[in-house]
């Protein structure tokens, strides 16, 4: 997917922008005055996308605030009071089975309710740190491309730092390798689930910020002769090497819990063929059927049926390893919390988060900055970008007061899965049209070579010989 799709239409975004010098929708409105919409619908997204991203940097403040704690608050379970004496506690059901760090996140953090439709009371706790996301993001875009291409030589290179230092923690922990040949290790069957084949496509849509409009616009920063092209090849793929060598980060980890989960397994597996069998090297027949077992020391054989033992599989363990958001905040955190002097780790995980994200919201802010300033709707704005983007960020963070509530989980889901995926598509695939059949192909190809390859110095050649 990267080569089909990857690299060549990074190449276009970022070939219109250099050569255009405007944004999604001036660029394409100069290519077409038709297909100003896709410009309009790369900005729409971008807002949306950015409204919703930006509520995962506020969860990570304040997972960030709460592990300057000497104990991290998910590292166990609470307690609740039972009887009328005050040294008599118990866990809280509900995370005794679920575990801390699940419980941290769905009761404590997100205070979840039971439906969508029930929106129950605001959590001020998230909505201070939806404060500080958007004052922090507003802080680094304020002057625009000046003030964040800046801020991006931190964002960019401090989560490499925390990456790397991850990578030598995480190769040392045990079973670390069984993670590891997890992620490498093929299942070619499923290269028939068209599910697969989806996923990467949209792996590589997001990594490389393909359909927002931030492509075109950062590019028209470019100069007019920069080698475009050999950007394009070697940002993609970097970007990707990034991608394989943080999934060796995440997955030793990964191997590291659920091979520590696997021996916990084994442990209750020993334990149960001890009591029926005095044996845990037995192979137990299926359950349900009558099996002899000797009860008592003088030989008495007793017939039982046999009850359901717990099988333990590595494979089923790292399975269970939630995605998505439930990867950071659940499995990962569960992970940390088996490391020695756990809040350092957990410091160094939620700011490296911190600094990706933020990195991520320049870019698909850029996508809708930069198109109202192409529009031109109010005269003399290009002069306050100030403006414009203290606007953005205080429409952006009323709107955010959606997530905030004990339905926001819900709502976040929607955005996630709906917003961003179907429309991406549709901008794409309307960018591939008008550049193959509108404007023209090898118009297009020649545009693109000539600013980015020998013909740049043609003209200082003409100059020397005058």
């Amino acid at each position: 997917m990267l080569a089909i799709e990857g690299i060549p239409i990074f190449f276009l975004e970022l070939a219109l922008g250099q050569r255009m010098r405007k944004g999604a929708i001036g660029a394409w409105n100069q290519i077409s005055p038709f297909m100003g919409g896709i410009g309009i619908c790369c900005a729409i997204v971008s807002f949306i996308v950015g409204l919703y991203y930006n509520t995962i940097i506020a969860w990570c403040l304040y997972y960030l605030f709460l592990s300057f704690r000497s104990h991290l608050p998910w590292e166990k379970c609470p307690s609740v009071q039972v009887g009328k004496y005050k040294n008599e506690s118990r866990l809280v059901e509900e995370c005794r089975r679920s575990g801390p760090t699940a419980y941290f996140w769905y009761r404590e953090t997100l205070n979840i309710s039971d439906s969508v439709d029930k929106s129950g009371v605001m959590s001020w706790w998230i909505l201070v740190c939806l404060v500080f996301a958007w004052l922090l993001v507003f802080i680094c875009i304020v002057k625009g491309i000046k003030s964040s291409g800046k801020v991006v030589y931190v964002t960019a290179i401090f989560p490499y730092i925390v990456l790397i230092i991850f990578f030598f923690r995480g190769v040392t922990l045990p079973g670390f390798q069984n993670g590891l040949y997890h992620l490498f290790v093929p299942e070619f069957s499923r290269l028939s689930d068209p599910q697969v084949w989806v996923d990467a496509a949209s792996q590589i849509f997001y990594s490389l910020g393909l359909g927002f409009g931030s492509l075109i616009a950062l590019s028209s920063y470019n100069p007019t002769r920069n080698n475009c092209h050999r950007d394009a090849i070697f940002i993609a793929l970097t970007n990707c090497c990034t991608s394989v060598f943080a999934g060796i980060v995440v997955f030793s980890i990964l191997g590291f819990k659920a091979t520590r989960r696997l021996e916990s397994c084994q442990e209750i597996r020993n334990h149960e063929l001890m009591a029926l069998f005095n044996d845990t090297n037995v192979i137990p027949p299926p359950a349900g059927t009558l099996v002899n077992i000797s009860s008592s020391p003088n030989g008495e054989v007793t017939s039982v049926v046999m009850p359901n033992i717990t099988t333990c599989s590595f494979k089923e363990e790292i399975l269970k390893s939630a995605s998505g958001t439930g990867l950071t905040f659940i499995a990962f955190t569960e992970a940390i919390n088996q490391f020695s002097v756990p809040p350092i780790w957990s410091i160094l995980f939620f700011l490296m988060l911190l600094t990706i994200g933020l990195d991520s919201m320049f870019a698909t802010l850029e996508g809708v900055v930069t198109p109202i300033l192409d529009l031109d709707i109010i005269p003399d704005l290009r002069k306050y970008p100030s403006v414009l983007s203290a606007c953005l960020c205080l429409i952006s963070f009323l709107l955010s007061f959606v997530f905030a509530n004990q339905a926001g989980p819900y709502i976040f889901v929607l955005f996630d899965e709906y917003v961003s995926g179907l429309p991406l598509l549709i901008i794409v695939f309307a960018e591939i049209i008008t550049i193959s059949y509108i404007y023209g192909l090898y118009r297009y190809e020649f545009n693109a070579f000539f600013s980015s390859t020998i013909f740049k110095y043609i003209p200082s050649c003409l100059k020397q010989i005058l």
